[in-house]
């Protein structure tokens, strides 16, 4: 019966591999990790930036809107005004007709309403007739005048309250302050869409890099994995589960496995009883 025997020389080759790629692995890794977080980073920035133009966008629109808005309410107030103020001058032409009254108006509706009795209640002759119409026509006419020029001057007044109340200057201060709302705005976009741009710029580079170390780590990862199967393999027959073991840690294991081999190699020759280690020794080099 034999002992299984370990290639060392493959053994320490293999080790020597995993520990050297190991350390590239873990930098590789580490800088993975630091690329990884900046980007997640930088996604993070852009994406507040691009919520932030949104925002803004939004903002200007609604002015924008505002804006035209209250344009509208300007232009409607002023041709308002312009309507009104052509009608004031229509009923001052009709104020300035207002005839001279040479009474008090109710003395000559009385008089009116009595002119109108005698022509309707009276015989009369046709001098007489003629001449009653004449003055009935008359302050009809003066009183009709009258009449005119009070509703017209009752109108202007009116119409002047409403022109007073009609005051474009709220709208004209309010305009003002949306244009300079937008003004500020619009280069508050414009320095968005600046830092967006280098912070997407800068998540390209990143991205590279990104891509860059993740495509040495993928193989370098199968590599280790097959490293690791093939020293395992190794080892296997031994019953070691090497982990992180350096290979002067292995080899202890083994010399000492060599040292129990032997001492239960000689016991079973002469007979003796085995330790249960002993025992399990040869059965892991399968010699019983």
């Amino acid at each position: 019966m034999e002992a299984r025997i370990i290639d060392t020389d493959k053994l320490r080759e293999i080790i020597e591999q995993i520990e050297q790629k190991t350390v590239i692995y873990n930098k590789l890794k580490s800088e993975f990790k630091r690329i990884r977080d900046q980007r997640k980073s930088l996604l993070t920035s852009v994406e507040e930036e691009i919520n932030m133009m949104v925002e803004l966008e939004r903002r200007i629109k609604e002015l924008r809107r505002e804006l035209r808005e209250k344009k509208n309410s300007l232009m409607r107030i002023i041709e308002k005004k312009k309507k009104l103020r052509e009608r004031v001058r229509e009923l001052n032409d009709i104020i300035k007709g207002r005839p001279n009254l040479p009474k008090p108006p109710h003395e000559l509706y009385n008089e009116l309403r009595r002119l109108e009795t005698v022509y309707e209640t009276s015989n009369l002759n046709r001098r007489q007739e003629k001449r009653i119409v004449e003055k009935i026509n008359s302050l009809t006419i003066m009183l009709k005048r009258y009449e005119e020029s009070e509703k017209a001057k009752k109108e202007k007044n009116k119409i002047l309250d409403e022109l007073d109340e009609l005051d474009p200057e709220p709208f004209m201060k309010r305009l003002d302050e949306i244009k300079g709302e937008i003004t500020t705005l619009k280069r508050e976009l414009d320095e968005k869409r600046e830092k967006a741009a280098k912070l997407n710029k800068e998540k390209m580079k990143i991205e590279r890099e990104f891509q860059s170390v993740l495509l040495q780590l993928k193989p370098l990862e199968e590599e280790l994995r097959n490293l690791r199967k093939e020293r395992d393999r190794l080892l296997e027959p031994h019953g070691i589960k090497a982990g992180n073991m350096s290979f002067d840690e292995i080899m202890k294991i083994l010399n000492n496995q060599d040292l129990t081999l032997k001492k239960a190699l000689q016991k079973l020759s002469k007979g003796e009883s085995l330790t249960f280690d002993e025992f399990s020794v040869l059965v892991k080099h399968g010699l019983i």
